[in-house]
């Protein structure tokens, strides 16, 4: 029968021992190369980490100098913060300007009568349609301007919309974007609903007419009328407050808008409006802002600093201790210390003029191979030359053709000189109408579906009546699209242009390119006839 012995069996000798032994002492001298070679290799890549560190540092202090917006900082001050506050963008103006706020701009509110207040929140109101539409309101007389590029919101009140009850209402009007706001206010007497257009200015005011009121008249103040608020029904609502314009005065101009954020009286200015004082007039200065372009500068020459520490480091040698650098005489570290050299102080190609070299803003080399600044002399070089320190730094295009224009460049942009050759320009779909037979809308032509870029709109209604001219129906036709959830939600939007020459509408997509498209799929009795938009494809 066959078996397997160990070494050793039989002989007396612990064999197997001593082969052990004799691996052990031919491998040790091998292992301990190798393991002094690992050790050595360990220390390389941890010291090609330390500078891969410094030089990523480096890389995003010079970044913040290839940023436009870095050389063109302005800042701005404000003598009295409590009458407004002040931002400001690199595109402003520099100046000085004196500012008077006369009015903040309001948002209209009305209430629903004291006199018919309900008994709780969960009264029946009524049924029918609200009509809502946005404008300038006078009330000494009363008149009613509508602004028809504002969509003019319908409410259908009904047991069904779960909305019949001032609680129903006040939670449909608030969960649906139709530019107003509502609550429900207890003043002692009893309940009622008030109702604040969403945004502030004189022409954002309300107005808000009754249709189809359950109680059979839409004008009284019973039933869904009571909630309305025009030139036919001024008893059942009143106005709390009056919507009104901001009013300011810059330099002794007057100016108004319709918000307290007022962009653009001063070019890149934004005046955040908080209180109204006549009579006190608040000093606005605008300045550049020196102090972040040098401070970008000085980070540059920091970092640059930064990879000159880390290279010296690492590839010194103390003859007193006879140590040394893990990378010294490395080729790869000896390279970048090179090219980072001759990039720092060699002048930038195709730059012409006073500064083409860092020297020549003060940045100069120290005898320990690190930078300097020489403050006085940036200083002259941003205050003189402020568009060629930024060339020296930042990359920028210099169109040849007026056809073309440069906007930005990112890391990735390799300099040089490109042709570019045009050869189709981006367009926008079009849907041409045919002639205008009418401007009255009436229950024939008030109704059409659209689709836009591909979104189709749910069915878009026009406010009935006379529009004085194709303009003003044209405004009334966009924001009625523009206005629609469906397209809304999927941020597509048009413009409606009347053309006088052709008397026609004519309907555009807000979109370049091959996804721009128009098609009318479904059109009123009469709408083809009066309006000249029938069902069809537009024009990509």
């Amino acid at each position: 029968m066959a078996s397997i012995s160990s070494l050793g069996v039989g002989s007396g000798l612990d064999l197997s021992s001593i082969v052990t032994g004799l691996v052990n002492a031919e491998r040790a001298p091998v292992e301990n190369r190798l393991s002094a070679k690992e050790q050595d290799l360990q220390l390389e890549l941890s010291s090609f980490g330390v500078l891969r560190s410094s030089l990523t540092v480096f890389q995003e202090r010079l970044e913040g100098l290839q940023s436009s917006s870095t050389y063109n900082a302005k800042e701005i001050s404000v003598s009295d913060e409590a009458i407004f506050s002040a931002s400001v963008e690199n595109s402003a103006d520099l100046g000085n300007y004196t500012v008077e706020v006369s009015a903040l701009a309001t948002k209209h509110s009305l209430a629903t009568n004291a006199a018919a207040a309900f008994n709780d929140i969960n009264d029946v109101i009524g049924t029918g349609t609200l009509n809502i539409r946005f404008g300038a309101t006078s009330t000494g007389p009363y008149s009613f301007t509508p602004d028809l590029s504002k969509a003019t919101q319908s409410i259908t009140i009904s047991e069904a919309n779960n909305n019949n009850t001032l609680s129903g209402l006040r939670d449909y009007i608030n969960n649906n974007d139709l530019g107003i706001q509502a609550s429900i206010v207890d003043d002692g007497t009893g309940y009622r609903m008030v109702l604040t257009s969403e945004k502030t200015g004189a022409n954002n005011s309300m107005e808000i007419t009754v249709a189809g009121d359950g109680d059979g008249n839409n004008n009284d103040n019973s039933g869904l009328s009571q909630l309305a608020f025009n030139a036919s029904a001024q008893s059942s609502v009143i106005q709390t407050v009056a919507a009104q314009d901001a009013a300011l005065s810059i330099n002794g101009l007057d100016i108004t808008r319709d918000s307290n954020t007022v962009s653009g009286a001063i070019n890149g200015v934004t005046l955040n409006l908080l209180r109204a004082d006549v009579g006190n007039f608040v000093n606005v200065d605008i300045t550049e802002n020196r102090d972040e372009i040098k401070n970008t500068i000085e980070g540059f020459v920091k970092g640059y600093n930064g990879v000159v520490n880390s290279i010296n480091s690492l590839t010194n040698f103390d003859p007193e201790s006879g140590s040394a650098g893990a990378l010294i005489g490395d080729f790869t570290v000896r390279s970048i210390s090179s090219q980072l050299r001759n990039i720092m102080y060699t002048s930038v190609s195709g730059l012409t003029g006073n500064i083409s070299s860092l020297i020549d803003i003060g940045i100069k080399t120290g005898l320990d191979g690190k930078m300097e600044i020489d403050t006085s002399k940036l200083d002259e070089a941003l205050t003189n030359f402020p568009s060629e320190v930024e060339a020296l730094f930042a990359l920028q295009g210099r169109p040849t053709d007026t056809n073309i224009s440069y906007s930005s460049a990112s890391e990735d942009t390799i300099p040089g000189e490109y042709g570019i050759n045009i050869s189709t320009i981006a367009t926008r779909a079009i849907f041409n109408g045919t002639a205008v037979n009418s401007l009255t809308i009436d229950a024939n032509n008030d109704n059409f579906e659209i689709v836009v870029n591909g979104v189709s709109s749910s069915q878009i209604s026009l406010v009935q009546g006379l529009y004085s001219d194709g303009d003003e129906l044209a405004a009334h036709i966009q924001a009625q699209i523009n206005n629609d959830a469906n397209l809304k939600d999927a941020g597509v939007s048009v413009v409606v242009d009347f053309d006088g020459i052709n008397n026609e509408f004519d309907i555009i997509s807000s979109e370049y390119g091959s996804n721009s498209s128009i098609e009318i799929t479904s059109v009123d009795i009469n709408t083809a006839n009066d309006l000249g938009l029938n069902a069809g494809i537009g024009i990509s």
